[in-house]
């Protein structure tokens, strides 16, 4: 009988190993931009969906950007990435249909708790001037007004 425990522990304990050796592409690429085109191919999604087309798309403007930023806004701008990442990632019912969804919902929290609200006149303004064209879409629009509503203290 303690055979069998332990052959089935040590199973179990070698199924555990697996499965954390088996890291995602995606999870792997946290905190660069590359991370959007993993986590697209991981959900099997549209070379046009949100992932590379928004995620991927902004992630590389403020990458090209980052200089532009003050050191204070730089560290901001990582947290927020770090931060919207994790939020895909951690998010075991996300797909291709609900993924602009699901990342509208994080960009809240993400930026306000990043450090968003403290930032600079000029880092902000750097920032609008990146998002800009975002603003045609709706939930985009919600999303950067709800931000707006939490830094006043409002909401």
């Amino acid at each position: 009988m303690k055979f069998m425990i332990r052959f089935f522990v040590s199973l179990l304990l070698s199924f555990g190993w697996i499965l954390s050796a088996t890291a995602s592409e995606a999870q792997a690429l946290l905190g660069t931009c590359d991370y959007y085109e993993a986590r697209s191919d991981e959900l099997n999604c549209d070379a046009n969906g949100y992932l590379k087309s928004f995620g991927e798309y902004y992630c590389r403007r403020f990458e090209a950007a980052h200089p532009h930023f003050t050191s204070q806004g730089q560290v901001v701008l990582d947290k927020i990435k770090i931060c919207l990442q994790k939020s895909l990632e951690g998010d075991n019912q996300l797909s291709c249909n609900n993924v602009l969804s699901r990342a509208a919902e994080s960009h809240v929290p993400c930026y306000v708790g990043s450090g968003f609200c403290q930032m600079g006149f000029w880092d902000k303004w750097v920032l609008g001037t990146i998002v800009a064209p975002a603003l045609q879409d709706p939930v985009l629009r919600s999303s950067i007004e709800r931000i707006e509503l939490r830094c006043a203290g409002l909401k």
